[in-house]
């Protein structure tokens, strides 16, 4: 394996004898883009060829998830094993995303580009949205959901 720094935006990325490449640290879109312009650079003169084929990401909703309920239903489309893995596996097949959603409101998503995890989010928002709970740590938390659901644009968004 081969580690790659680059200082800014602080990033690094791994480069394996298998011609695969993992980029961990920029927490933006712009701030990704950056190492992974000068990588095609790199591996030209490795002689490796380059494609990108997944993208993580990671959102954490303002509110708790109860992934039980969530995940009766949503029959055939979420596997959820609480004794194997304490997140439910979604997948959206048309955007070909994977979304691991816990029950603290915590998402992952895997997807082929950038662009598709921003629609499993959208897309996944309203599902989860009847199933929240409110998170026990912080109390501000239920002040900004109470603001949310007064937020016009949003009810509009979820339909009630």
């Amino acid at each position: 394996m081969l580690n790659m720094k680059i200082r800014k935006p602080s990033a690094t990325a791994s480069i394996w004898s298998s011609g695969k490449v993992t980029v961990t640290g920029p927490t933006l879109r712009t701030a990704a883009a950056s190492p992974l312009e000068e990588l095609p650079d790199l591996c030209k003169k490795l002689d490796f060829l380059f494609k990108i084929v997944n993208v993580l990401g990671t959102c954490s909703l303002p509110f708790g998830i109860k992934l039980t309920d969530f995940s009766r239903e949503n029959i055939g489309k979420v596997q959820y094993e609480p004794e194997l893995h304490p997140g439910a596996t979604y997948r959206i097949a048309d955007i070909s995303a994977t979304l691991k959603i816990f029950s603290t409101g915590s998402i992952t998503i895997t997807a082929p580009k950038v662009q598709n995890i921003q629609l499993a989010v959208e897309h996944v928002f309203p599902l989860v949205y009847p199933f929240r709970k409110p998170k026990k740590s912080d109390p501000r938390e239920i002040e900004y959901i109470r603001d949310l659901l007064e937020d016009e644009n949003l009810r509009l968004y979820l339909k009630f």
